[in-house]
């Protein structure tokens, strides 16, 4: 079993995974061996990366307006044209 604990240390935030491993003897359990490890820097740089995909994700929109659409009338531009209408001729 595989469990993940924040547990506050005065003004810390310490995030644990822990590891329950039965041993078993004779098809029975006897013992447990619990194996704690401290995943805090991980578990800080995975939302840390999630905002910065997120900040990107807006600024890649904001790039693709830019690049799509006229600054002065705000209409779409030859770019988005030729990419999203075909003629019916």
């Amino acid at each position: 079993m595989i469990t993940e604990e924040t547990t506050r240390i005065g003004k810390r935030n310490i995030v644990t995974e822990t590891r329950k491993i039965p041993v078993i003897r004779d098809h029975k359990v006897t013992n447990i061996v619990t194996a704690i490890h401290d995943i805090t820097k991980s578990k800080t740089t995975e939302k840390e990366l999630l905002s910065l995909n997120e900040t990107f994700r807006k600024y890649n929109r904001k790039l693709s307006r830019l690049a799509n659409v006229d600054s002065h009338t705000g209409l779409y531009n030859h770019r988005y044209m030729g990419k999203h209408w075909t003629p019916n001729f």
